[in-house]
């Protein structure tokens, strides 16, 4: 089963704010955590130790930026982020097992938006000295976290 959020924004805009700059990043994260922990569960079944991410362009920014750093280690799955990623703009909440249980995928093209270029290596930096600082070795490192910018193309 899939779940599509759209974004708690009158712009559709995950984690408000313009740009790299999300200023309601915390509070849609929140509202994501939220809508799985305490509606979901009313509304139908699903196993909540399997809870899988995805987002797009600025739900990519939201997730890797906010969400993942602050929920993450509680769901101990995966994200995989598409066209966008900030490093951690938030405190890491339990870093280690956030770096040894959680699947990120990184995936770009190769003629990314220009403001993205820079960001989204320094996120998949960031991610990549958690789970070094978490004591995993670089093969565990590469094996949970992947990166993909081959595609020819854009933004999506």
């Amino acid at each position: 089963m899939g779940v599509v959020v759209l974004a708690p924004d009158k712009n559709l805009f995950w984690g408000g704010g313009s740009g790299l700059d999300r200023t309601d990043g915390v509070e849609h994260s929140a509202a994501v955590n939220t809508l799985i922990q305490e509606q979901l569960p009313q509304d139908v079944a699903f196993d909540p130790a399997n809870v899988f991410f995805t987002g797009v362009s600025g739900g990519s920014l939201m997730l890797s930026g906010f969400f993942m750093p602050a929920f993450g280690a509680a769901y101990k799955t995966g994200v995989m982020l598409n066209c966008g990623a900030l490093a951690p703009q938030v405190a890491v909440v339990d870093a280690a097992t956030l770096a040894a249980s959680t699947r990120i995928h990184f995936q770009s093209t190769q003629n990314e938006l220009a403001l993205l270029q820079p960001a989204i290596p320094k996120a998949v930096a960031a991610y990549e000295s958690l789970a070094a600082d978490a004591g995993l070795s670089a093969a565990e490192v590469g094996a949970l976290q992947t990166v993909d910018a081959s595609p020819v193309g854009g933004h999506w």
